[in-house]
């Protein structure tokens, strides 16, 4: 099982996109892009210019009142019908 699920993760598109208000969650992001094989990470940044086309991603934000904050939530609703993530959030 787990060779199973390495040749799979070596295999998708990754994508870790964040917004970092204090740095909190640009430090989870970067663990988390550390231990994901290099190869597979299509892209690391802002929510912004983040592609919609991988396979899965890994999603961080800053709380807004008890919300993500705008940029993110724009960006879920953008994905959240074609894709999987796991959303982190590091508090402030």
């Amino acid at each position: 099982m787990e060779k199973e699920c390495l040749h799979e993760i070596k295999n998708m598109k990754n994508a870790v996109v964040f917004s970092s208000k204090t740095g909190n969650t640009k430090q989870l992001a970067d663990e988390i892009r550390n231990v994901l094989p290099e190869e597979t990470i299509k892209y690391f940044g802002s929510p912004e210019t983040a592609p919609l086309d991988a396979d899965c991603y890994y999603v961080g934000f800053w709380t807004d009142k008890g919300h993500c904050n705008a940029e993110i939530g724009t960006f879920l609703k953008k994905i959240k019908e074609d894709h999987g993530y796991a959303a982190i959030n590091a508090s402030q």
